[in-house]
Formats: structure tokens, sequence, C-alpha cells
């Protein structure tokens, strides 16, 4: 999460990237169903995967997972293992951005 859309792909795009590569070149059961000729990139990877964007863009994500599911809970990855990134100070910047902006939306039901 970030200020505005762009700036969540500029920061976390390449580590989102990094750990998805495998499972992607792998052919793993998630990505069967596209082309074997789909390009690996973050607008072919986020749809229906990842909730990433703008503090606004997540309510609106959170809530539509939530009717689909059924889902009282989420997991809120904001530092990706396998990159070893985004910085320190992005991800402050996403955890005060989310507990400002996207938590006072959340609610059960």
């Amino acid at each position: 999460m970030a200020p505005t859309r762009a700036e969540a792909d500029l920061v976390y795009g390449p580590h989102v990237m990094a750990a998805y590569r495998y499972y992607w070149e792998a052919r793993l059961a998630e990505f069967q169903s596209m082309p074997a000729d789909t390009k690996f990139s973050l607008e072919n990877l986020a749809p229906d995967r990842l909730i990433l964007g703008d503090p606004e863009t997540c309510v609106r994500e959170f809530e539509r997972w939530q009717k689909a599911t059924g889902a009282s809970t989420f997991l809120l990855r904001l530092r990706h293992a396998h990159s070893g990134g985004p910085p320190h100070e992005k991800i402050m910047e996403a955890i005060r951005l989310f507990g400002e902006r996207v938590l006072p939306h959340c609610h059960e039901g």
C-alpha cells in the first residue's frame, strides 16, 4: 500500500515479482489457466491475487474479498522475504496508511 497505485507499483512491484517468479515459471496450479505466452507482469499477476494500491482501492478490495469469501481475517504482508524489501521506511509508511485509512473501514460481516 502507498498513497497512490503508481507508488505502490514502484515500491512493491519488484518485490512482488521476485516473490512470484518461481511460481509463475513453474506454472503452478494458480497460473495453469493462463495461456503459456502470458507476459510475467504485475498487471497480469495482481488481479484476484494481490491487494495493491492506494488506501481507497485497498478498502474496496478487502470489502470485495470479505463478501466473496466470508473471511473475517486477512494476512497483511508488507515485506517480501524473497527480495528483502521494500525499504523499512516504506513498510512503516504502509503500516501507518493502513492503520489510518484502511483499518477504520474494516469490520466483520
